[in-house]
């Protein structure tokens, strides 16, 4: 655990480190960075995809860190983004990553292991909100709460 001396910003790293362990786990990919990035990748274009409020009151259920990053270049006047279709938004995503980035092997796999992982940290009802804000092909990448 990170010892910054100051607990709400330890409890913060301890949190994300959880979530990232998870993710790397779920979409079996090679490492922290890995997940990192993916974790970013989808938060990022999920965020973009949702009208403003939902994508703020989505946020404020982020651990600190990971709310710092999901905040990166957010232009409330550009929401909600025109990605309809899975694929469009898949693509939208692969965007977000290098060329070379093993994500891309599956990105559907990975969006769906980081939702249903962020899914199980934040509260199930804002999850659901958010969600809702999905068109029904977009539903699809997000996994129901068990």
């Amino acid at each position: 655990m990170a010892d910054t001396k100051v607990n709400s910003l330890d409890d913060a790293v301890h949190k994300t480190n959880v979530i990232l362990k998870e993710i790397e786990e779920e979409a079996g990919l090679p490492d922290r960075e890995a997940a990192y990035r993916a974790l970013k990748g989808v938060l990022i274009t999920v965020r973009d995809r949702i009208p403003t409020e939902p994508a703020t009151q989505l946020g404020a259920q982020l651990p600190i860190l990971v709310r710092g990053f999901y905040y990166e270049q957010f232009a409330p006047a550009r929401q909600p983004d025109t990605v309809r279709s899975k694929t469009e938004f898949l693509t939208r995503l692969a965007e977000r990553f290098d060329p070379d980035d093993a994500l891309l092997n599956d990105p559907e796999a990975t969006t769906r292991a980081v939702l249903a992982v962020v899914g199980r940290h934040i509260d199930p009802g804002e999850a659901e909100k958010a969600r809702h804000m999905l068109n029904d092909d977009l539903k699809t990448l997000w996994p129901l709460a068990a």
